[in-house]
């Protein structure tokens, strides 16, 4: 295997956009219209909304004070009911025992675009459940990964530590129990936390922890999982904390913290859906970053890049752009 990369070309490939307005590292990032929304990072509160034409960011809200991040999970969980284009509802949840205990939080956002021509006196802010539901209770959330997905895109998928896959009714935002088979099989030393965890289809997900990949499908009618196991990927042993898109039947991995060697790392792993098979590109990342976010952008087929952390373990500020065409049609190395 050739491990050689031009490195000296890789702050080609990648174009530097505005900084951010704060500093983030584990930011939890969406894509709605023409915006990249950032909804708070590890410790961080704020969210902002990057305008892609404009290339500028608004100040959204803030988290509650009494709510602290630390590996929590944001999605789209579905269109506003007023079917206003601008709108969209946001769902926001996070907690454990894990280190310090992190106050558990479940919340929910009816968010109108910041950037909307209309007045109104609608205000974005996070509100938790009326009836002071919190998910998973003693359940460990850092890092935890959540997708949409099952008939009518009614179910919430959760992938957490130490090797669970869970689900939750978006219509009444209860747990779905006698799930069957809903312990990964994922090697005992290998937490899925800090993971890639991505949707193929409504039914059928990918779930990537360290070098370990496995495809996962669920059976509606039976409440049970199936899985089949594929092929490992060695550079990525020890590594987590990945950023990742999905883009034409390809997973892309951005850098990563390997605490083996206790240090960030540059590297751009693919993995190909339909061949089963691993490469890395043959150009890095402009400099060693774990705890990065990455957020597809559909109107410009090219991927954002959001915060991190170095290897001085500084949070950054930092906001790259890369067309995806750069990184799916270059020189690429076989694992």
């Amino acid at each position: 295997m050739d491990h050689h990369r031009n490195e000296d070309n890789s702050l080609l490939n990648f174009e530097q956009l505005p900084d951010l307005p704060a500093d983030f590292y584990r930011a939890q990032c969406v894509w709605f219209g023409e915006e990249l929304l950032i909804c708070g990072g590890s410790h961080n509160n704020q969210c902002y909304s990057y305008h892609v034409s404009k290339r500028q960011y608004k100040e959204i809200c803030s988290y509650p004070k009494e709510v602290t991040l630390y590996g929590h999970t944001v999605i789209i969980c579905a269109r506003s009911e007023s079917k206003e284009k601008d709108r969209v509802t946001l769902l926001s949840f996070g907690g454990g025992p894990y280190g310090w205990s992190v106050p558990y939080h479940t919340m929910l956002m009816d968010y109108k675009s910041v950037w909307s021509k209309q007045k109104s006196k609608h205000k974005n802010k996070w509100v938790a459940f009326g009836n002071g539901t919190f998910f998973g209770e003693n359940y460990d959330f850092g890092g935890a990964r959540a997708l949409v997905g099952g008939t009518d895109n009614a179910l919430l998928f959760i992938t957490r530590s130490p090797r669970y896959i869970e689900i939750v009714d978006l219509k009444t935002y209860k747990y779905i129990d006698n799930l069957k088979n809903n312990i990964l099989p994922i090697s005992k030393d290998n937490d899925v936390f800090y993971h890639c965890f991505i949707p193929l289809s409504t039914h059928h997900f990918i779930l990537i922890s360290e070098n370990e990949i496995i495809l996962i499908q669920f059976h509606q009618s039976t409440h049970a999982f199936e899985y089949h196991i594929l092929p490992t990927c060695p550079t990525l042993k020890f590594c987590r904390s990945f950023a990742y898109v999905y883009f034409n039947h390809q997973i892309i991995l951005f850098g990563g913290w390997d605490f083996n060697k206790s240090q960030c790392t540059d590297s751009i792993h693919i993995f190909h859906v339909k061949k089963k098979s691993w490469s890395q590109c043959n150009f890095t990342l402009p400099f060693p970053i774990n705890g990065s976010a990455a957020v597809f952008n559909p109107f410009q087929f090219a991927v954002h890049l959001i915060g991190g952390k170095n290897d001085d373990r500084e949070n950054q500020s930092t906001h790259f752009f890369i067309p995806i065409k750069k990184i799916v049609w270059s020189y690429t190395t076989t694992i």
